[in-house]
């Protein structure tokens, strides 16, 4: 009995050692790229909500949609509307966070996020 456990471990290793280093088959990639069904109203694809998912929202289309005119932002000023951005998304998080202790909250809400907003967008203008 114990070899035989011993050896169906030797074998499950061979086996995960070996599909290391072999290449995807053509029918394991259409397996990964088929959609499922992602909410109620929309099919995406699995690598595409995966991505979806770990990716910060490009402000770059948001800036241009919202100027006069047609403007070119290049990627260095793209790199620093993201890091503003951030930092103003930080700084109100951590506005958000104290008015939430200060009402003995644990978690931060939607109320928390109100209440400090106009201080933080006064900050944030200068």
């Amino acid at each position: 009995m114990a070899r035989m456990k011993q050896a169906r471990r030797q074998t499950a290793y061979k086996t995960t050692k070996k599909n290391l280093h072999r290449k995807s088959t053509k029918r394991e990639i259409r397996k990964r790229k088929q959609t499922f069904f992602v909410g109620c109203s929309f099919l995406v694809s699995q690598r595409n909500f995966i991505d979806m998912l770990n990716k910060a929202p490009r402000l770059k289309s948001t800036i241009k949609t919202k100027a006069k005119g047609n403007i070119n932002v290049r990627p260095a000023s793209e790199a620093m509307i993201e890091l503003l951005t951030l930092l103003f998304l930080n700084s109100l998080a951590e506005e958000a966070k104290a008015k939430a202790f200060e009402e003995k909250s644990a978690t931060i809400r939607a109320q928390h996020v109100r209440a400090v907003s106009k201080k933080v967008l006064k900050k944030a203008r200068g």
